[in-house]
């Protein structure tokens, strides 16, 4: 059997405690904040001005009536598959996980979800135009409209959950 001596048991001790020693307090600079930092807090910030939203050109009116003609298209489709789907969907509501019930009514489900989906890209497009675009009253308000069409889906689809 190997003995191990005690010097070379205590060896790792002692490279630590030469890792702890202090160095001279002269080699780093202060951490005090220095004259130029104190002056550089203070710089005066002017608000810029909002922008209003003009008029519309004539192009973007025409796009907005497509997207929000599109939106509309979106809701009636959501609202045929609401009213063609929606004995389905109640039907499979509390049945057991991987039953035909319950099969049928995720099915059916995906099937009123996808009907939305042209009011939520139309929705998707006229969040683009505003973000691109100087904006316009016209935008606003219709992108508010559609955006309101999308909620009031998202919160019935969200109601017949099975």
């Amino acid at each position: 059997m190997m003995r191990k001596s005690p010097f070379f048991a205590a060896l790792p001790v002692l490279f630590t405690v030469g890792g702890c020693a202090a160095a001279p307090a002269g080699d780093y600079p202060s951490l005090q904040r220095r004259p130029i930092e104190r002056s550089a807090a203070v710089v005066p910030v002017t608000p810029a001005a909002p922008e209003m939203p003009g008029p519309a050109s004539a192009t973007l009116v025409e796009a907005i009536r497509a997207l929000v003609a599109d939106a509309d298209r979106g809701e009636a489709a959501f609202r045929a598959a609401l009213s063609e789907y929606e004995q389905t969907i109640s039907a499979g509501r509390g049945a057991a996980i991987g039953s035909e019930q319950w099969a049928l009514a995720h099915q059916a489900l995906s099937r009123v979800v996808a009907a939305r989906a042209p009011t939520t890209l139309a929705l998707a497009e006229l969040d683009r135009l505003v973000v691109t675009q100087a904006g316009s009253e016209e935008l606003l308000a219709q992108q508010v409209r559609v955006s309101t069409l999308a909620r009031q889906q998202a919160a019935v689809i969200s109601g017949l959950m099975p």
